[in-house]
């Protein structure tokens, strides 16, 4: 048990009471093969913990993830079970798909509650019987694989509003771990923080001198966290990216890390004064005042000055701009919100983006796989 504390703690990071319980909720299911459903708020490291499951589970296939929600409807079924040459226009060839190349190994569905009703209906018969067909093709192909699901969902809700079929739901909650909000183990933020720092630092091939006082780290670990450990990434990575060779003080998290939080959005005492839903911190690029930006009716050009200028002024203390990581976050950014304002409609987006339907596709299919 305790090898296996040591191996979880590369997915699951600090001492919390909560990141203890959680491991070892993880390492008693891991060497079985039932069905796990993880849940737990959006971006609070659920993708790490069927990570984790699978590396202990001493399956010699691959961990295969894939998000249900970041693929247009009309993809799922193509994606999941793959297609042979010929299905449907534009397969002009064969198609290994994400249940197929998780043989003997494990497949980890991130918010399974997104998946189409027709599409839950196939999952649950290959679930069942480890057989399937891929689209257009008329042979029975055989697979063994262990289902990790996740989703931040309430699914026995979903059931009710008719929206996830109540036998997958049976099927796939074997056993349920609920991840815990990073909120619920304030603790670990600091452990956190600084592993994210190295893992900037090995990406990029550089090394960073950048200091924090003790008062930042007190106001970091008071902060809500409302967007988890997948905020707590983007804030780390700002800092290195704005405060190299700098020194980090509790001021600069209002200013530059968070610059839409203040400081009574942070918790204090008992007391916890939560964010708006509407306010989305999993963005890397902030206009604080976008809606101010949106009303004065400026051109798209003007509004993108505005925005470089910003951004500029607060690079001032490091004295340089990540050029790639920018462009990555704004292309995240623009996508994000057309498919927010369409209300998901891919074609509608892609309309409004001026791009091909199957440009804006391969688009989402690439940011949903490089995201935590």
């Amino acid at each position: 048990m305790e090898e296996a504390g040591n191996i979880l703690r590369q997915y699951v990071i600090g001492n919390s009471d909560a990141a203890k319980e959680l491991r070892a909720k993880l390492a008693q299911v891991a060497d079985s093969d039932v069905s796990v459903l993880i849940g737990g708020p959006t971006g609070s490291g659920k993708e790490y913990a069927a990570m984790g499951v699978h590396e202990l589970s001493g399956r010699s296939g691959k961990s295969i993830s894939i998000n249900c929600g970041a693929i247009p409807e009309n993809l799922v079924e193509a994606e999941l079970f793959g297609y042979e040459r010929g299905a449907f226009s534009g397969a002009d060839r064969r198609h290994i798909g994400y249940i197929e190349r998780s043989d003997r190994g494990t497949l980890f569905l991130d918010e399974i509650g997104d998946l189409p009703l027709s599409v839950q209906v196939k999952l649950l018969r290959v679930i069942e019987t480890q057989r399937f067909f891929r689209v257009g093709g008329k042979e029975e192909l055989k697979v063994n694989f262990r289902l990790v699901a996740a989703s931040h969902k309430d699914l026995t809700a979903e059931v009710r509003m008719g929206k996830f079929r109540e036998d997958l739901l049976y099927r796939i909650n074997t056993i349920l771990i609920e991840v815990p909000s990073l909120k619920q183990r304030s603790e670990d933020v600091r452990d956190y923080f600084e592993i994210f720092l190295k893992n900037y630092e090995i990406r990029n091939h550089q090394t960073y001198q950048i200091n924090f006082t003790e008062n930042f780290w007190l106001e970091l670990i008071k902060y809500d966290w409302p967007g988890n450990i997948r905020e707590l990434r983007n804030v780390a990575e700002r800092a290195l990216i704005f405060f190299a060779n700098k020194t980090v003080s509790d001021t600069d998290i209002f200013s530059t890390l968070i610059p839409n939080a203040s400081r009574n959005k942070f918790v204090d005492g008992n007391q916890s004064h939560g964010l708006r839903k509407e306010e989305n911190f999993e963005d890397f690029l902030y206009l604080e005042n976008f809606n101010e930006v949106e009303n004065k009716k400026q051109t798209q050009a003007e509004c993108l000055s505005e925005c470089i200028d910003q951004l500029f002024k607060i690079s001032e203390p490091s004295g340089y701009l990540d050029f790639h990581l920018l462009l990555h976050s704004m292309e995240e950014l623009i996508l994000g919100r057309a498919i927010k304002q369409t209300n998901g409609n891919i074609s509608q987006a892609a309309k409004f983006l001026k791009l091909k339907r199957s440009t804006l596709s391969s688009k989402i299919l690439k940011n949903s796989y490089e995201k935590l």
